[in-house]
């Protein structure tokens, strides 16, 4: 799936409040592409993403264009509450 956004002209990150150990050993298993950042708390509490008084975040996926504007978001439910890949190769293809 990442070849197919890298095709399509965009830059995939990942972002999450993980500690860096656990960033670094998620990446591992996955054999992530793509570089994994960690993000403070605030960051996810200003974002509406956290879980009640947890200390994770719910998923979210945003497509951002290269003026800065969110061109689109999903704000996941659960961690198996994903974007549809199509969607996500759609709101590409319209920047």
């Amino acid at each position: 799936m990442y070849s197919k956004f890298k095709k399509a002209g965009a830059t995939v990150v990942a972002l999450s409040v993980d500690t860096p150990f656990e960033l670094n050993k998620l990446a591992k298993l996955l054999e992530l592409s793509f570089p994994v950042y960690r993000v403070p708390l605030q960051v996810v509490k200003k974002l509406g993403l956290q879980e009640g008084r947890r200390t994770h975040a719910r998923p979210a996926t945003f497509v951002v264009d290269a003026q800065g504007r969110v061109v689109f978001q999903h704000m996941g439910r659960s961690v198996r509450d994903r974007p549809k890949e199509s969607a996500l190769l759609r709101a590409l293809q319209g920047m």
